[in-house]
């Protein structure tokens, strides 16, 4: 839960308080490199893992004015070249545990740590699970189980150690006067490879948008592993709107995952400046919702 206050100074902030999963220490840790990235961030102002009286943690930090670029018209031209030059420093960010898991990273961490990036990934996004559901409804075409092309292809996956968002979409950036005002929510980090948060990000904005952030990010990514990501992230987000019966959510998600699927082994080089494959269509938009994990 969040909720926007004013404190008597007048400053704005935003209190978040929860009784789940507290990854308010990961959101606080992250926000503190960001920064120091040159990234903007909220400042986390208060943490508490315990709120006397009502017993839960809470997290309190300043408020950026801000929307989120939902829209995929004009009216963003340019803004993710910005945000694939902020993603770059994102990924910038050095850790001394290298450990697989949401936000076990942390030297305090008490988050389940996974053996393998395999483990975690698929762990995560209930793979080949996912693709078994949605092919018993006749929405994944294409063979699951232990040895499928995703997780063959992840498996061999040698990447980059990087500090993922983990959540990297456009319900995360804030626009402000046509840029980019801040970049919020990233307690669902972890360590894994660059092309995740890229992957994450591609589902939810245009081919051309998409080419657009790559051009400014830094390095090459590996396009085919932003594929082989973007599939095994749409399975998962497809399986569960279906399961929570969102047809028309599912029947999106499910197409992404096919189209990015399709792709994958067909993808030798990174082409900048061109309409990728992933991606929504030019004035298309998924309706964000974070039930929707």
């Amino acid at each position: 839960m969040a909720f926007r206050a004013r404190q008597s100074d007048g400053l704005e902030v935003v209190i978040k308080l929860t009784r789940g999963r507290n990854s308010y220490p990961v959101e606080q840790w992250v926000y503190e490199k960001y920064d120091r990235a040159g990234v903007p961030t909220p400042q986390v102002l208060y943490y508490c893992a315990t709120l006397p009286t009502i017993g839960c943690p809470c997290l309190v930090m300043t408020m950026i004015n801000g929307i989120p670029p939902f829209k995929t018209d004009e009216q963003y031209a340019g803004l993710f070249g910005e945000a694939g030059e902020l993603l770059g420093k994102m990924h910038s960010v050095k850790v001394l545990e290298q450990r697989f898991g949401l936000g076990a990273f942390l030297p305090s961490a008490e988050a389940e740590q996974f053996d393998s990036w395999l483990e975690f990934v698929t762990t995560q996004h209930s793979y080949p699970e996912s693709g078994e559901h949605l092919s018993r409804y006749g929405l994944w075409p294409f063979v699951t189980g232990d040895r499928c092309l995703l997780g063959v292809k992840i498996a061999s996956h040698r990447f980059r150690r990087v500090v993922n968002h983990g959540d990297f979409g456009p319900d995360h950036l804030l626009v402000r006067a046509g840029k980019i005002a801040g970049v919020i929510d990233p307690g669902d980090a972890f360590i894994g490879p660059p092309e995740y948060d890229l992957a994450h990000i591609a589902l939810y904005i245009s081919g051309h948008q998409m080419a657009q952030l790559l051009s400014h990010y830094p390095g090459e990514p590996d396009l085919e592993m932003i594929h082989v990501y973007a599939a095994i992230i749409a399975l998962h987000k497809a399986s569960r709107a279906h399961q929570d019966g969102h047809a028309a959510r599912a029947s999106r998600f499910a197409h992404l995952a096919r189209g990015a699927y399709q792709r994958v082994g067909q993808l030798d080089a990174l082409s900048h400046g061109s309409e990728l494959p992933i991606g929504l269509p030019p004035g298309r938009n998924i309706e964000l919702d974070k039930t929707q994990r």
